[in-house]
């Protein structure tokens, strides 16, 4: 009728609510966790944490070696997990020792007091070399290895070490005090196989010698036996 009030058309209502809506609907909705993409990043990081020296020995970096038999079952999972697997493994098996090569300690005791400065010369594998050079003074002769008069020495050793196995060690020590015109050297080596957690098959042979001038003495001794760690 003229005059009366104007109604509105639902057809007016849904265009405007489209036209309100419309770069909303256009617009595409973003995908995530595409597992292209995430594959691609987890990878870029799974190489970032792999060493990148040709010789990564030293037990400074150590990675954990499967076992022969199952190392193509363990290449072939990690193909079919994707690159978070192979990040996810290579984190769990990578680990840093965080042992120093060089140190230097000042120590004093009943017998000397000096300081000496030790150096790992070879650390690989189951190899070991360490060398130690140190002056001292020494208070009391023959409470020690050592020589037999007091005063300024110069003393020095030579570690070596090889393990065979997970049972085996093999050690030996040079060690050697010169001073007030006279030398004392002491070689010892030992072999130790674990037997059983607690028990242990220990053998050691000690040679000291001592020389005087012109002269000198030689004594030996040695340990054999089985010893039992509570």
């Amino acid at each position: 009728m003229p005059g009366g009030p104007a109604r509105s058309h639902p057809t007016d209502m849904s265009l405007l609510l489209g036209l309100a809506l419309s770069p909303f609907l256009t617009s595409p909705i973003p995908a995530y966790g595409q597992p292209e993409l995430l594959a691609g990043v987890m990878d870029m990081r799974w190489r970032r944490t792999r060493c990148l020296s040709l010789r990564c020995n030293d037990e400074e970096w150590r990675q954990e070696l499967a076992t022969p038999g199952h190392a193509a079952l363990d290449r072939r999972r990690l193909g079919e997990r994707g690159a978070g697997a192979r990040y996810r493994a290579a984190q769990r098996r990578l680990h840093a020792r965080a042992q120093a090569r060089q140190s230097t300690d000042n120590y004093s005791n009943k017998w000397r007091v000096g300081t000496r400065h030790d150096v790992e010369v070879l650390r690989d594998g189951p190899n070991r070399l360490a060398v130690e050079l140190g002056a001292a003074w020494r208070l009391a002769p023959r409470s020690d290895d050592g020589i037999g008069l007091p005063g300024p020495v110069f003393r020095g050793a030579i570690d070596f070490g090889r393990r065979f196995g997970d049972r085996a060690e093999l050690t030996q020590r040079l060690m050697w005090e010169t001073g007030q015109g006279q030398t004392f050297i002491k070689q010892s080596m030992g072999l130790d196989v674990q037997l059983w957690p607690e028990w242990t098959l220990e053998s050691d042979y000690v040679i000291r010698h001592r020389t005087r001038g012109a002269s000198g003495t030689e004594t030996a001794e040695g340990w054999f036996g089985i010893r039992r760690r509570f």
